[in-house]
């Protein structure tokens, strides 16, 4: 038996508590660091995918990844030594990446889908107004020898073609390709000439790329030409 004198053959550390509160504090700050870090890079990455640089995402995460221990000392944060937290972290982020990734390239924050088409407006009195529509006809004013129309359009990855057909309705006619422009997410376009009573039909198609696949879309408006009120 070792006498009473002899030292413990086991020497038990003494508990330190304020270090211990001080790497919990850490570790807490840590995972809510990382927790935003991974939201903000998902959110990136989303929008990258959608605009067709999804290879820049793929370099994003990986730059984070490998920088992620400086990001957190730049950020006031210590990053614990222990593998076990280390791994937990990493898991966080991808986690949450991936979460805030697939959030962005989905409803309610996106449509994987064809250019929006809306809002047609017309040009009268040197302002754009809302164009009357009456049993799902747009009112053009007669006698005006070209009406002016614009409608909103819209893509994430950029609109890359578009063009406006127009046929007279009932007429038996081919639609025609007929003028028009791209300006600041405004598509504009005329009808020219309009007979007294007469219905036109003006298609509108435009088509984007989204990750190498072309999407499209179309709107169809039927305008009747009446007397001016």
């Amino acid at each position: 038996m070792p006498k009473d004198n002899e030292e413990p053959l086991v020497k038990i550390p003494e508990f330190d508590e304020r270090k211990f509160l001080f790497d919990e504090k850490e570790r807490a700050k840590s995972i809510v660091v990382i927790f935003v870090i991974g939201a903000i890079v998902g959110t990136i990455s989303g929008y990258m995918q959608l605009l067709g640089y999804w290879y820049l995402s793929l370099i994003l995460i990986l730059v984070v990844l490998l920088f992620s221990e400086y990001i957190m000392k730049g950020l006031g944060v210590q990053v614990s030594k222990k593998t076990s937290h280390r791994i937990l972290l990493v898991g966080e982020f991808l986690l949450t990446w991936l979460v805030f990734w697939i959030l962005v390239l989905n409803p309610p924050l996106n449509h994987v889908s064809g250019p929006e088409i809306a809002n047609l407006q017309m040009y009268s009195s040197g302002v754009w107004t809302t164009s009357l529509q009456k049993n799902g006809e747009y009112y053009i004013p007669y006698g005006v020898s070209a009406v002016g129309f614009r409608v909103y359009m819209f893509a994430y990855s950029g609109i890359t073609s578009y063009k406006v057909t127009e046929y007279e309705s009932g007429s038996g006619q081919t639609p025609a390709v007929i003028p028009s422009h791209l300006s600041d997410n405004y598509l504009y376009f005329n009808i020219t000439n309009p007979g007294y009573s007469h219905s036109y039909v003006v298609d509108i198609y435009a088509t984007t790329v989204v990750n190498g696949s072309n999407l499209s879309s179309q709107s169809s408006y039927t305008f009747l030409a009446a007397e001016a009120s």
